[in-house]
């Protein structure tokens, strides 16, 4: 799982990771869709990371971001379009270099679907070279989030 990276403060090796899956092991080839498409979920997997995000989490609302593959992209959403612009988007322009959510600048690498659920617009600006900054402060949250930590047993 490439957002793995996401939770250590280096989403650039996700956009790296997925760019990489994206482009060489999907094709619009007779046989560029890997694997079985039990249920859609190899093409749903290509939609989610050409978009640039993913839902990482199941049964949760965070979507980790890593920069869309297309320079423009709407999803019609039952309280208006989400709009996903990526100027300099492309094959070979994986990285995000920064991001803004309706016009104000964005810095973590993930957001909650409550954020884009009344649409808007996502302005990414990509470039071909990694941002190591962008994201790596702001990690997403976990399932251990407020869980109290368990000490580890003393070896015998």
């Amino acid at each position: 799982m490439p957002w793995i990276y996401h939770y250590v403060g280096k989403p650039s090796k996700t956009s790296s990771v997925v760019r990489r899956a994206v482009t060489q092991i999907y094709s619009p080839a007779a046989n560029g869709l890997p694997g079985n498409d039990d249920l859609g979920q190899t093409s749903a997997w290509y939609v989610w990371a050409a978009l640039g995000m993913y839902p990482a989490l199941p049964g949760d609302d965070v979507l980790l971001l890593h920069g869309p593959l297309f320079s423009r992209a709407v999803i019609h959403l039952a309280r208006g379009d989400l709009n996903i612009v990526g100027s300099g988007a492309g094959t070979n322009a994986p990285y995000v270099q920064n991001l803004a959510v309706n016009g104000k600048p964005f810095t973590a690498a993930w957001t909650r679907f409550a954020t884009l659920v009344n649409g808007g617009t996502m302005s990414y600006n990509m470039g071909a070279a990694a941002n190591p900054g962008w994201g790596s402060t702001d990690l997403p949250p976990s399932y251990t989030e407020g869980k109290p930590v368990i000490a580890p047993r003393p070896a015998p």
